[in-house]
């Protein structure tokens, strides 16, 4: 009973930390990456999560040399469905074509 105890003890916070890093996420925090080590399907949930927490920190970076005017920046989509890079690549095109006949 003990042992089973620890086990479900162990459980439950490994999925209240991830569970924890989901929320800082989606309400726009970028927390640092997971260093605990895990094994099986939650190790491969942790990878996710940093992944996830890489690609959020370069979509930060896009957006902020986008508010700081440099229009010379490349942002290639991630995959055929990705409308958060797709949009991104389109507003520098036509923020472009919008200053275009000011600058010239």
């Amino acid at each position: 009973v003990t042992i089973g105890f620890f086990i479900t003890k162990n459980i439950q916070t490994i999925i209240l930390k991830l569970t924890d890093y989901i929320k800082k996420i989606s309400i726009g925090e970028n927390p640092p990456l997971i260093s605990d080590e895990y094994k099986g399907e939650f190790n491969a949930i942790k990878e996710s999560l940093n992944t996830l927490i890489t690609v959020n920190s370069q979509i930060v970076n896009y957006a902020t040399q986008i508010s700081n005017g440099d229009l010379t920046i490349s942002i290639a989509k991630r995959s055929e469905n990705d409308l958060l890079l797709e949009a991104l690549s389109n507003m520098i095109k036509r923020l472009n074509e919008t200053i275009s006949p000011i600058t010239n």
